[in-house]
């Protein structure tokens, strides 16, 4: 395995061991390059909220006040006047 390729298991939290053990069989499997071409890891960070744009339809945001969602990820507040939420 190419060394770009190792998987570095440097005091990351538990909860993410799977998906590194997944990552390194295919990565053992992988002897041209061609499966994993590059595995990078991006920290956790704290959410980013924004209030229901405008537009969304008054239905859909009291739906979703129903379940208690009051707030979007900012990046789905993002979605043009024409996106599915």
């Amino acid at each position: 395995m190419s060394e770009s390729l190792a998987v570095r298991h440097t005091a990351l939290p538990a909860s993410i061991t799977r998906v590194h053990e997944i990552l390194d069989a295919l990565a053992s499997r992988d002897h041209t390059g061609e499966i994993l071409t590059a595995i990078r890891h991006f920290p956790a960070r704290d959410a980013q909220w924004a209030d229901f744009p405008a537009w969304v339809h008054p239905d859909l945001a009291a739906a979703y006040a129903a379940k208690n969602i009051r707030r979007l990820y900012s990046h789905t507040h993002r979605l043009r006047k024409n996106a599915v939420l």
